[in-house]
């Protein structure tokens, strides 16, 4: 933990509520949060205020496995304490004497940068969870013909498809354009594979 002195954020500062669930929330509330805020878990803080430790997406998604949301199961129930040996990088809380998240610290280690990740928030969650109920999960519904209207929007054009992929998408478009034996394509030095594999598909 940092002493309180070295970084004085107020408590009310939209990045530490962002990080911040309290015992009795609900399970769902520590799964948004932990997805909003980009870091992949809360702090868990007492009816107090006081910090009592912290609860990573790994342990909300088992608990929701288990069936946790339908029971009761609290962000508190499923928390580590803090202080314990695995503790989340990248940020720690700054607390005052009595133990409550002033603020943040982000000068410690930092977690491995992937090359891509997906950018997942409550939103997606739910648009899952929406697509789910609906029962269409697959080549149609709802979801797909509203991104298909509002991509073609987007680009001003009359039309557009959804593919499965970008790989689908590049060996469609390349198809489409008449691209086959005798043309050149040119793809970067520093790419996927697909970039190069659509080119070898059409020939």
């Amino acid at each position: 933990m940092i002493e309180a002195k070295e970084m004085t954020l107020a408590s009310a500062d939209p990045a530490v509520a962002a990080m911040v669930c309290g015992a009795a929330d609900p399970l769902w509330t520590g799964l948004e949060r932990a997805l909003d805020n980009g870091r992949g878990f809360v702090f868990v803080t007492d009816a107090a205020g006081l910090l009592k430790g912290y609860a990573d997406l790994v342990a909300m998604r088992a608990a929701f496995m288990k069936g946790g949301h339908l029971s009761g199961v609290t962000v508190g129930d499923v928390a580590a304490p803090w202080g314990s040996a695995k503790e989340p990088l990248g940020v720690a809380p700054v607390l005052d004497g009595e133990g409550r998240i002033l603020g943040l610290n982000e000068s410690g280690p930092q977690p491995f940068l992937p090359v891509s990740e997906p950018d997942l928030t409550h939103r997606e969650m739910r648009y899952a969870f929406d697509a789910f109920l609906s029962t269409w999960i697959s080549s149609t519904g709802d979801y797909i013909r509203r991104f298909e209207q509002e991509f073609a929007e987007k680009v001003g054009m009359a039309h557009g498809v959804a593919t499965s992929n970008g790989t689908v998408s590049l060996h469609l478009a390349m198809a489409t354009l008449g691209i086959g034996e005798g043309d050149e394509v040119i793809v970067p030095d520093l790419t996927f594979a697909a970039s190069i594999n659509t080119v070898m598909h059409v020939g």
